[in-house]
């Protein structure tokens, strides 16, 4: 595996993650909106399992042959974890005996959320730096890469 087959590979299982995430995202906004704890709990735990698999994966890449590779490493599977801790935190605002103990795990869930764009900013610029390291570009998933043109005139 190569370095750029390696945060290719990164790239594909963040991308994945896509339609998991908008399908349970509604969930929760339904059985939310229902107080239907049991199905919320269910949509939590089955996010931390599939998050779970690839936290699994990533610790089974040796990075350590690229230049970086174990921070990048490491950073990608932080990220992972977040989004893992993230949804373990509905299925404890599920499983909770009383209302009183949700409220207080969904206080915590803010306090988490609040951090998101710091956790998606840092893995950016990891894949950005790792790719910079191992001599090509990150562009995110979907996004078109921009290749120069050696013959297009320069204006």
């Amino acid at each position: 595996m190569t370095a750029k087959q390696y945060s290719d590979s990164v790239a594909a299982m963040q991308q994945s993650l896509g339609e998991p995430i908008r399908t349970a995202e509604n969930e929760i906004k339904n059985f939310g909106d229902k107080a239907n704890y049991v199905g919320l709990a269910g949509v939590g735990g089955r996010m931390e399992s599939l998050l779970q698999g690839k936290i699994d994966t990533l610790n089974n890449i040796n990075a350590s042959s690229f230049t970086g590779g174990d921070d990048f490493k490491i950073v990608v599977i932080r990220y992972f974890e977040y989004l893992k801790d993230v949804y373990g935190t509905y299925k404890k605002i599920g499983d909770a005996p009383d209302q009183a103990a949700r409220l207080k795990i969904t206080d915590d869930m803010y306090q988490k959320l609040s951090a998101q764009q710091d956790v998606e900013e840092r893995m950016k610029a990891s894949q950005t730096r790792f790719a910079a390291l191992n001599g090509f570009m990150f562009t995110e998933p979907g996004q078109p890469q921009i290749i120069a043109d050696s013959t297009a005139p320069v204006h």
